[in-house]
């Protein structure tokens, strides 16, 4: 749905079917990427440890981190990071 929702307005969505994918394309392509859109809790990498991986390549890459669970402060707070609650 959030793909479907990006794309509506013509925004270039990627979107890697997996942690490692996400690392790979970050590091092989040379696209501006503007924005990681992730979830907290994911197998392999979890969120913040991918936006950090991604960030040391791309310093102005934004990350914005969505979950169901109720830690969202602190990612702001450690990381300055947009952090979305999901319902």
């Amino acid at each position: 749905m959030v793909i479907s929702i990006l794309e509506d307005p013509n925004f270039r969505v990627c979107s890697p079917n997996s942690s490692a994918n996400a690392l790979k394309l970050s590091e092989e392509g040379d696209d501006k990427i503007d924005l990681l859109l992730y979830d907290v809790d994911m197998p392999q990498i979890s969120g913040p440890d991918l936006g950090e991986a991604l960030k040391k390549k791309r310093p102005d890459m934004h990350v914005t981190l969505i979950s169901g669970e109720a830690n969202g402060d602190l990612l702001v707070l450690n990381y300055g990071w947009v952090y979305i609650q999901k319902p």
